[in-house]
């Protein structure tokens, strides 16, 4: 009996720690762009109080027929940003985070996995699936999928059980396109063997069950119509245009392929021993949720219902260890998840709300402050947050609602200025958003800066806003005409003298936004550097400055900088030039060692090794 109570205390304290720490690791400012357009969609329900039919967040797409196959998820989204705000919304995606890991666990002791088992394979692999806790309807999804697991794996048919398998069945359709998905999980469920003490008729209302589960996802506004758009989303010209839908770019991040790569190994060699080898359903399990992932990494969050679980239960059956060595391997899996986290997008930092240098917060605003929107022409990917910000995009992420025809005629303007003034003629652009870091925009970028019908009101150290130059001149708003929207601000050390006090007034509007105040550091900072008589080139790096007293205050300017940015290199580098400046050469050196990486650190570094630091 103690040793009954014991294993009901280790299994409660593993279900309580792995939601804790799924809580937990769903707390981080959002990236995502898409969590935006699904908030739009969420308000327009609330709004309106029905599910629109037609497209009303795209202007472009405008009044085409529109099936939201998400709907219910938005709306629930929504209504947390509603009550809550930012930290609604982040506590609405942690409660999810937190429910979906304990529904795993808890269908990982319905394939009697041992306690110690399931909280290593939870928590050590937590770091993959962390990137994919954001607020989408995936997440939801994958919640309902292990839902789903876990009251079929009781595998006697009752009419509770049935019951709840349709509830989540219809949700699940109202929620995310992977609701087919209930459909082969519960055919597993059928083919699962039949005991001895089960009626005859146990395997055929198992099939009746799954056909009334499949038949329940038809409980939705648009009946099989939505079945049709989510088969629509697997079109091989859609998947091509959207990266959520590639393969995994395997050696970007080491941590994550390590991570990953022991999970699906792991899983699949815990089928060699041979009391798992015919557990047929079981593999089958697996593979439904690893093909998928293997094929797209948006579906990577899969793995975490369809195979960790799964892992945990083979190993339980092979392994039998000690306490102490079950501790250690619970104290291990803790361990492995903080060193990989440490090292795993989106990182370590936790927060509420939303990533303001992901996305145009300051830019939006001054637009909406200063009567500039309407019709914008966007990148791709910020289309929901103009939507969300009140504004009106010419398209989104959303490229099933887009189609191909659009989304090309789109990618042409931006590769052809011809084209885009083409588009702007029948469509009328009130502003243009560009996102200078973005490889599709400079051809686009230089052809505003260059036309006389355009105008640059604003800059930031990522977003810039062109408006009609009519536009600008009838609403008085300051342009900007020495500032220049591009990456690589190398070009500040070749303006003429005359320009330089220019180029410093310009960063006074922005100055005060989160993404401008780096601009503007990183202006004033190169501008002293150019007064002081020095170059970027580490040859005219090191040279002995001519006017001195421009030393300091560039240091003190780009120190500012690498504080806010210190993972861009090229801010750590002139950074160092400052200091070179001001004859802090072991500094500077100390500065240059961590970005060996960067084109001209070594050459600075190998002049002030030779002690020709002035």
């Amino acid at each position: 009996m103690y040793a009954n109570q014991s294993k009901k205390m280790a299994k409660l304290g593993t279900l309580f720690f792995v939601t804790f720490a799924a809580f937990v690791a769903a707390l981080f400012p959002s990236l995502d762009p898409d969590t935006y357009f699904h908030l739009a969609a969420g308000r327009d329900i609330a709004t309106t109080g029905v599910i629109p039919r037609t497209e009303t967040l795209c202007f472009w797409a405008a009044g085409e027929p529109f099936i939201n196959h998400e709907w219910l998820f938005d709306l629930l989204a929504w209504w947390s940003f509603d009550f809550g705000g930012e930290i609604g919304v982040s506590l609405f995606r942690a409660t999810l985070s937190g429910l979906l890991f304990l529904l795993a666990a808890l269908v990982a002791f319905r394939l009697e996995a041992a306690w110690w088992a399931t909280l290593a394979t939870s928590i050590a692999f937590l770091p993959i699936f962390r990137p994919s806790l954001e607020l989408r309807p995936h997440l939801a999804g994958y919640t309902l999928a292990a839902a789903a697991l876990l009251v079929f794996l009781n595998k006697n048919v009752t009419i509770w059980r049935t019951i709840a398998l349709i509830i989540i069945a219809v949700v699940w359709a109202n929620s995310h396109g992977s609701f087919p998905l209930v459909v082969p999980l519960i055919i597993l469920w059928a083919l699962m063997p039949v005991t001895k003490q089960d009626h005859a008729l146990e395997r055929p209302k198992r099939l009746g069950v799954a056909a009334l589960a499949g038949l329940s996802t038809l409980i939705n506004p648009w009946g099989f119509g939505l079945v049709k758009t989510v088969v629509y989303h697997t079109d091989s010209k859609i998947t091509a245009m959207v990266p959520e839908w590639w393969p995994i770019s395997w050696g970007e991040q080491p941590a994550f392929d390590a991570l990953l790569l022991a999970l699906i190994a792991g899983t699949l060699l815990s089928f060699l021993p041979k009391k798992n080898r015919l557990r047929f359903a079981e593999i089958g399990l697996v593979l439904l949720f690893l093909i998928p992932a293997v094929k797209s990494q948006k579906f990577v969050l899969g793995l975490a219902v369809g195979l960790a679980p799964v892992m945990a239960a083979n190993l339980s059956r092979v392994l039998n260890f000690r306490l102490t060595t079950k501790l250690s391997i619970s104290a291990a899996s803790v361990l492995i998840a903080g060193l990989a986290g440490s090292v795993i997008h989106p990182s370590t930092s936790f927060g509420f709300g939303f990533d303001k240098t992901e996305a145009p917060f300051d830019a939006i605003d001054w637009a909406s402050k200063a009567n500039v929107g309407g019709k914008w022409f966007n990148p791709f990917d910020r289309g929901g947050f103009l939507a969300w910000s009140g504004q009106k995009p010419i398209l989104d992420g959303r490229a099933y609602v887009h189609g191909t025809d659009r989304i090309l005629n789109f990618v042409s303007a931006l590769a052809n200025p011809l084209n885009f003034q083409q588009m702007h003629r029948v469509l009328g652009f009130d502003a243009v958003l560009v996102d200078y870091h973005d490889t599709a925009f400079p051809v686009l970028t230089e052809y505003l800066l260059q036309s006389n019908d355009w105008a640059l009101v604003w800059l930031d150290n990522r977003f810039a806003i062109f408006v009609p130059a009519s536009k600008a001149q009838s609403l008085d708003l300051p342009t900007f005409k020495v500032l220049l929207p591009q990456a690589n601000p190398l070009y500040l050390f070749d303006l003429p003298d005359s320009d330089v006090a220019k180029a410093r007034a310009e960063t006074d509007g922005p100055s005060q936004s989160t993404l401008g105040k780096p601009l503007s550091l990183l202006v004033k900072g190169l501008l002293d550097l150019k007064e002081a008589g020095l170059g970027w080139a580490p040859i005219d790096a090191i040279k002995s400055p001519t006017k001195p007293e421009f030393c300091k205050t560039a240091a003190d300017s780009l120190k500012q900088l690498v504080s806010l940015e210190p993972d861009t290199p090229m801010y750590r580098y002139f950074w160092a030039i400052s200091l070179v400046c001001n004859d802090q050469c072991e500094e500077a050196l100390h500065q240059v060692n961590k970005i060996q990486d960067f084109p001209d650190a070594k050459g600075l570094k190998i002049l002030i090794e030779r002690g020709e630091c002035p």
